[in-house]
């Protein structure tokens, strides 16, 4: 698949990537290459900021040129002009950004969509399991952090149908009695066993104290980076456990949404935490997973995954996303 591009070498647009934690910056001129070349890059912590419109203003008062536009990735829903983001306490209006900051266009985009069409473009990819890529076929991208993101995107005609939603809000699926038991206790301490709790970076940090009480074990007093590194370099039994049911849980995911997607254009992880662990630690846990699907396991066994090595996926999504829309508007004209 091929994306339209402008032309108007001139032409400067924002690339924004708002997490629940950081917020990264790019400058981005369309061309008829095909290459998405990030300019003028800079990272923020959110906390830093009141609210959105506050640091894209900081981001271009840093760069001290004027642009045409803005294409945001977002870890929340991108519903409409009112944005409400998941996991940071910041709301904005589309519009009101738009007229504060004198932008001409503005288009807001889910960050796990946005990591999804960054493999359209994107080829530093490391195979978890092999499969056979389908190029007419839905793609679907997760990606844990601070929140759990799922995006999905559609072959449609020469171009890329992006799926929005919030997936990481729905229920997760125990199968065997020690997941039953874990997110049992997880529903008990915060609230119902949702992706979101379970499989974001905070999540595993969830999974481990919860699996320690089940087994009646004090758990270690670390923080979700020490127990991921404990778990990596097999200094704590209950650690290595907790990792191995996160990727185990992960890849039953994958499996559940690459089934109802029909995605034979590959399941892509992305995000710094996964990309922390490695494709060779997550794949022997994340594949029983994955194939655990009873009288669908040889159309799973098709269906490839691979973890996004590269930096920024989400920059890159969002300039494919830009893309997209600067040929929409060329359409319409």
């Amino acid at each position: 698949m091929t994306n339209s591009k402008n032309n108007n070498s001139n032409a400067a647009y924002v690339l924004a990537d708002i997490g629940g934690t950081n917020a990264r910056f790019a400058l981005y001129t369309p061309n008829s290459d095909g290459g998405i070349q990030l300019r003028e890059q800079l990272q923020f912590r959110c906390r830093q900021f009141n609210d959105f419109s506050e640091a894209l203003g900081t981001y271009l008062e840093q760069i001290g040129r004027p642009v045409d536009g803005a294409s945001v990735s977002i870890a929340g829903p991108a519903d409409g002009d009112l944005i409400h983001m998941t996991n940071l306490n910041w709301t904005f209006s589309i519009s009101e950004v738009k007229e504060a900051l004198g932008l001409q266009h503005m288009w807001v985009i889910n960050d796990a969509t946005a990591a999804a069409l960054s493999t359209t473009c994107e080829t530093q990819l490391e195979l978890i399991k092999p499969g056979h890529v389908e190029t007419a076929a839905a793609r679907i991208n997760l990606i844990p952090g601070t929140g759990f993101g799922i995006g999905s995107i559609m072959p449609l005609k020469n171009s890329w149908l992006a799926i929005q939603g919030e997936g990481g809000h729905a229920t997760l699926a125990p199968v065997t009695d020690e997941e039953f038991a874990v997110l049992q206790n997880i529903t008990r301490a915060l609230g119902r066993a949702v992706n979101d709790i379970v499989l974001s970076g905070p999540g595993m940090l969830n999974i481990y104290r919860a699996l320690a009480a089940v087994r009646g074990q004090p758990p270690l007093d670390v923080d979700a980076k020490e127990m991921t590194r404990n778990a990596l370099e097999k200094h704590d039994a209950t650690s290595v456990d907790a990792l191995d049911m996160y990727c185990t849980l992960l890849g039953r995911l994958a499996g559940d949404i690459a089934l109802t997607m029909n995605a034979h254009g590959g399941v892509y992880l992305s995000g710094d935490l996964l990309q922390r662990i490695g494709a060779e630690r997550i794949s022997e846990s994340f594949n029983r997973g994955f194939n655990d699907k009873g009288m669908m396991i040889e159309k799973v066994g098709r269906i490839p995954v691979y973890l996004l090595q590269s930096d920024y996926p989400c920059l890159k999504g969002a300039a494919v996303w830009l893309d997209s829309q600067l040929a929409a508007l060329q359409h319409a004209d």
